[in-house]
């Protein structure tokens, strides 16, 4: 059976990196599995060990 893949939207102000993340941001980080996807807000160093994606502000 294929393993579901997971992709993430953080909320516009949430950042994805050490010392920057929210609460959101921190169990998002906890969370994701292996294949899985987090996008958000652009941010100079996001956590290293999950795929992250910047995505423009609209």
């Amino acid at each position: 059976m294929a393993v579901p893949r997971v992709m993430t939207v953080l909320p516009p102000r949430e950042r994805f990196a050490p010392g920057c993340s929210g609460v959101i941001g921190l169990l998002v980080h906890r969370l994701a599995g292996a294949g899985d996807l987090v996008v958000g807000a652009a941010v100079d160093d996001p956590f290293a060990d999950v795929a992250f994606r910047a995505v423009p502000r609209a």
